[in-house]
């Protein structure tokens, strides 16, 4: 499933990052990389607020829609 599909409240593991190099740096500086645990915090309009590393932080939909995850 992928990110942009999470509902608010669900702990999920990124799977994978379907991005080029450049986002895929960045969002593993950010702590978004394959096997990290995040919780979506808010998912209905605008960007998606997640908790990642105890860290809360906002990405667009259209970085969202790049990241595979796995619901947990």
């Amino acid at each position: 499933m992928l990110l942009s599909q999470t509902a608010a409240g669900t702990p999920a593991r990124v799977r994978q990052v379907h991005a080029g190099r450049a986002l895929c740096r960045r969002l593993a500086e950010l702590g978004i990389y394959p096997g990290a645990m995040m919780t979506v915090l808010k998912n209905d309009h605008g960007p998606l607020v997640l908790e990642v590393l105890g860290a809360r932080m906002a990405i667009g939909r259209g970085q969202a829609e790049k990241i595979e995850v796995e619901a947990q």
